[in-house]
């Protein structure tokens, strides 16, 4: 894996998208919980191939935003040999939300993880990207407060932390605070990083409170932090991260792609075997560099707890997506009448990997 930071010409694309705050990607050395990944970790045995492996493999960049337990399946397809199986060579390229979301706008890089409240902006606003899978249809995020904020109505007048205050966290932490009585102007959103920036945040006491995914959520209340929320609780299923293709790259790449999207199916198929479990805990610590007991916390959340926020064989959610594009609607990224789900779907290729999986 490697940072990444976009050409100067890009940085001044003529679309312009509305969430364009950035959110860093790795994090320094020596917070809590480093937001970018280490090296990809040596690989133990891989499963059996479905097929023969190509001598040669293919490199192909993947755009991702930062770390989080949540991209588990796709590091699995990186780190237990999925891609390699399908011939590819993948290359995680951290960036920040708006500069993830330009290089695939641009083609610079084809494929992204990325997250879907702005790509769908972009793409209403012509923007030649689609989504070719889901991925994550909840927002597994908590709301979690220094000593002294006890309760979300102590949050009144004070700073609350998010990766951008255009990302993905700022628009749930919206949505949830006002649902919890906190109107805008009662409270300021900050950018404060990634997790690890935004635990240190908290620490330093310049933030009330933090919007926190995993690992650094479940960090978080070890050391004594409090719980003050779950996103989900207002907001059920949200088109929170899915994969999205610049159109262009993906139709003179039809057959890697959808290579590249059986590898992470047959991931997400393995992540749900409990035969793998301590291989699933090996890649975890490996890849977010957290203890023992996180990383059972990590996979017991999402293969037990809630098992249906990452998407099966990686489907496509209307309800998520729409739920998605309605609260752009309520926040002003979009003018109703709001445009159907499908609008942003291409699921071509996502059907010929099942296709060709025998489903």
């Amino acid at each position: 894996m490697r940072t990444w930071s976009l050409p100067a010409h890009l940085a001044v694309l003529g679309l312009a998208l509305t969430l364009t705050a950035c959110a860093p990607g790795a994090a320094p050395g020596g917070a809590a919980v480093p937001a970018g990944a280490p090296p990809t970790p040596p690989r133990a045995a891989a499963p059996a191939p479905a097929a023969s492996t190509p001598a040669a493999l293919v490199p192909l960049d993947i755009a991702i935003i930062s770390s989080a337990g949540y991209y588990l399946p796709a590091y699995l397809a990186t780190d237990r040999g999925f891609l390699e199986q399908e011939g590819i060579k993948g290359e995680w390229v951290v960036a920040g939300t708006p500069e993830s979301v330009r290089a695939v706008v641009s083609g610079s890089v084809g494929i992204g993880l990325l997250g879907s409240d702005p790509c769908i902006v972009a793409a209403h606003r012509g923007a030649p990207i689609r989504q070719v899978a889901g991925f994550l249809h909840k927002p597994t995020y908590d709301l979690v407060g220094a000593e002294r904020y006890r309760t979300i109505a102590d949050l009144r007048g004070q700073e609350i932390g998010v990766s951008s205050v255009a990302s993905g966290t700022a628009v749930l932490a919206r949505v949830f605070l006002e649902a919890n009585g906190l109107r805008r102007g009662e409270y300021d959103l900050v950018a404060a990083g990634g997790n690890a920036e935004r635990i240190a945040a908290l620490q330093s006491g310049r933030l009330g409170a933090a919007v926190l995914s995993d690992p650094g959520n479940f960090v978080a209340f070890e050391q004594g932090y409090n719980h003050l929320g779950n996103i989900m609780t207002v907001i059920p299923e949200y088109d929170f991260s899915g994969w999205w293709v610049h159109l262009p790259w993906a139709e003179q790449h039809r057959d890697l792609l959808v290579r590249f999207l059986k590898a992470q199916i047959r991931a997400r198929r393995w992540l749900d075997d409990p035969a793998n479990r301590e291989a699933v805990l090996a890649v975890l610590q490996e890849r977010l560099r957290v203890s023992p007991s996180i990383a059972e916390k990590i996979y017991t959340f999402y293969t037990q707890e809630t098992p249906d926020a990452l998407a099966r064989d990686l489907g496509f959610n209307e309800r998520a997506t729409t739920k998605t594009i309605e609260i752009l609607g309520e926040l002003g990224e979009l003018q109703p009448p709001y445009p159907p789900a499908q609008q942003f779907y291409e699921p071509s290729y996502y059907q010929r990997a099942l296709q060709e999986l025998g489903r």
